[in-house]
């Protein structure tokens, strides 16, 4: 199980099998209970989300998912209570099977990597602008054994983004 703990509340995510699987939940600093964001079914909607989702400036905590979607590749979505919605699906040119979290820049644009698909087959770097919801790939990985295909991104303490 992720945790992602933000000011007084902890959101986390269940990946696995049974009853607590595959759900976003809110939990209440210090308390034993949980609301339970959305639970994801494997479909159109999404399903195996491993990285934990990152509350955005916007309000609204979002994340990936390495199955399900559109066209099952992956997909990245947004979510707060009461609300849920699929961002975008990857398509396998964009890539598939989004195993990293995201990180938001300074001008709240969020960065990702997926470990499959794009021009080589070995995954790509994208941006998402949640204000238009536009998914763009800055760089395709062309393997070789110079990468990872589950590239992670980092946020260092001055705020610039890297690769881990």
């Amino acid at each position: 199980m992720s945790v992602y703990g933000l000011l007084l509340l902890l959101y986390m995510l269940s990946y696995g099998q049974g009853e607590e699987s595959n759900v976003v939940k809110r939990v209440p600093y210090g308390f034993p209970v949980y609301k339970v964001l959305h639970t994801f079914t494997g479909g159109t909607d999404g399903g195996g989300p491993i990285a934990p989702p990152i509350l955005a400036r916007d309000g609204f905590l979002y994340g990936t998912v390495t199955g399900g979607g559109m066209g099952f590749l992956g997909a990245l979505y947004r979510v707060k209570e009461g609300f849920f919605e699929l961002v975008v699906s990857f398509s396998g040119d964009t890539g598939y099977e989004p195993f990293s979290g995201l990180v938001e820049d300074k001008n709240g644009i969020l960065h990702g990597t997926t470990r499959f698909g794009g021009k080589h087959g070995h995954g790509t770097l994208y941006t998402l602008n949640p204000q238009t919801k536009k998914l763009k790939v800055i760089h395709h990985f062309a393997g070789g054994g110079s990468v990872s295909r589950s590239v992670w991104l980092a946020r260092h303490y001055t705020g610039a983004n890297a690769i881990a």
